[in-house]
């Protein structure tokens, strides 16, 4: 899911042991748009001419751009890599409208890369843009490789970026590696970046409501197509973010770096709804110091998306987080503020059903007018409660995505870790991972209620928010091939998502006034 913020080059790495394994370091760069972002950069506020100050998402933006050629003779292209969408699409060279994100219809609430279905084509915006920015544009007529399906492409995703245009096939090289007959879209209209999606088949715009039913497909991705051409041995991927002032990270094809996490690398389910990459979180804890409180307790759904910048939460947890962490509201920049001193000893730790994954709150924050400006953002589309973990979740942790087993393996980061423990995965799942202790006990859709939602208790920290979640027809269909076997589509505004209330104990609040 392309939530926009962070550009990141690949080149190729050769490893030192011929294995199954394809590497791509990446720069990540940050800036206003994808082809002015650079190295070193934070989110910035925007001054208004009335002297007051604006905070956009996308002013300041997170790239991991993928340097990729396509057709014979090959064509370089830049696209932003995302582990939310699955679909890779390209600026077409003669497109009318190409290049730069819509401001105008951006915010910080919407600037995502989650899918959203249900548009048409009289819903795109196509604003009048420059010649693609300098990230290149394919010409279809110069390969003499490229093969049209003659399929219409459509994609809008949650930041009401578009593209639309038609599918076809042809050799993708990146670095010296070479995927033939590569399944892709070229957009003549568009106002968003071009993705390099690499999530599960379900999520593929094939196989949403663009589609009548008896239509719907999959296709082999990027990662699945990997799988086929034996570069690797299943359709699985570790990605590395690196620490915050760092500015490269790294993406692992069909493999996972020992030297990159510390502890255990645990093993939890995904979640099977609408193609899309989510796991369970069961409990979120604040610790300050050596007090902990349970912030969270249930089932909750969380989408974990390198191509979202920021960490949002559900409207029912959102002011609750900010008060129960001591933020405090900014009228002239409207976001909340920490002051920087008070929260050096605050960690905000997730439990994926055992997994857990510990985000000091500095992480969460950037610095800005001498304050630490909150990075946890609202997310209030309509009955949508799942959470969405942005890169300032995932750079504190090495995360395995198994496609084929429908799991995904998490650990904490670990940042200078010495020379490269490389290991292929395989088939059986990822080396050295263990599951997680309450692996089975994820979130079922259909049927969630508050029993099993406020009975996993980990710890003895006294609840402050339990879950109490609804769910009405909620597809739950997936695959876990690496081939065309269906899935359900992800959709963040569909009419089949969660619904969900929350239930604030008195008691769990007066336990955390010995915060303050």
């Amino acid at each position: 899911m392309k939530f926009l913020s962070c550009i990141a080059a690949f080149a190729f790495v050769d490893l030192s042991v011929a294995q199954k394994v394809v590497k791509h370091n990446f720069d990540i760069l940050r800036g206003s748009s994808f082809e002015k972002a650079q190295k070193y950069q934070t989110p910035q506020f925007v001054k208004r001419d009335d002297d007051e100050y604006e905070f956009f998402i996308n002013n300041m933006e997170t790239y991991y751009q993928m340097n990729i050629s396509v057709g014979t003779p090959g064509q370089d292209m830049a696209v932003l890599l995302d582990t939310g969408s699955s679909d890779l699409w390209l600026y077409d060279s003669a497109a009318k409208y190409c290049s730069k994100l819509a401001t105008s219809t951006s915010s910080v609430a919407t600037a995502s890369t989650d899918l959203l279905y249900g548009a048409t084509p009289s819903d795109f915006i196509n604003p009048k843009f420059d010649n693609c920015g300098g990230i290149g544009g394919f010409d279809s007529d110069k390969s003499s490789t490229f093969h049209r399906n003659k399929t219409e492409f459509l994609i809008k995703y949650g930041d009401n970026t578009t593209a639309e245009g038609y599918w076809g096939r042809d050799l993708v090289t990146i670095g010296d590696t070479k995927i033939s007959n590569l399944t892709f879209a070229v957009a003549a209209f568009t106002n968003s970046t071009p993705v390099f999606g690499i999530g599960l088949p379900g999520a593929e715009t094939t196989f949403g409501e663009y589609f009548i039913a008896s239509e719907n497909y999959t296709y082999e991705n990027l990662p699945a197509k990997m799988a086929t051409e034996g570069l690797i041995n299943t359709p699985a991927y570790s990605l590395f973010l690196n620490d915050v002032d760092e500015d490269v990270g790294s993406v692992l094809f069909g493999g996972v770096d020992h030297s990159k996490y510390s502890g255990n690398l645990t093993t939890v389910k995904v979640v099977d709804w609408d193609g899309g990459l989510q796991v369970t979180v069961s409990e979120i804890d604040i610790q300050k110091g050596d007090k902990v409180a349970a912030f969270a307790q249930g089932k909750y759904l969380a989408l974990l998306d390198s191509g979202t910048t920021l960490t949002y939460l559900p409207n029912e947890l959102y002011e609750t987080f900010q008060e129960f962490t001591n933020a405090t509201w900014d009228d002239n920049i409207e976001q909340y503020y920490y002051d920087c001193d008070e929260i050096a000893d605050t960690t905000i730790s997730f439990d994926f059903t055992g997994a857990k994954i510990e985000v000091p709150l500095k992480s969460f924050t950037f610095k800005q007018f001498g304050k630490c400006v909150s990075g946890i953002q609202r997310y209030d589309y309509d009955d949508v409660t799942y959470f969405i973990l942005g890169d300032n979740f995932l750079r504190n942790a090495y995360v395995v995505y198994d496609l084929e087993n429908l799991e995904i393996s998490l650990a904490q980061a670990k940042y200078n870790g010495g020379k490269e423990d490389v290991e292929e995965i395989t088939k059986k799942g990822v080396p050295s991972a263990v599951k997680a202790k309450y692996y089975s006990d994820t979130y079922i859709i259909g049927e969630h209620d508050v029993t099993d939602a406020t009975s996993l208790l980990y710890h003895s920290a006294t609840p402050v928010v339990s879950a109490t979640t609804t769910s009405s027809n909620s597809k739950a269909t997936g695959t876990a091939s690496s081939s065309s076997a269906s899935s359900s589509s992800k959709g963040s505004a569909s009419s089949n998502s969660l619904s969900s209330s929350l239930l604030v104990s008195v008691f769990g609040l007066l336990s955390m006034l010995s915060f303050a």
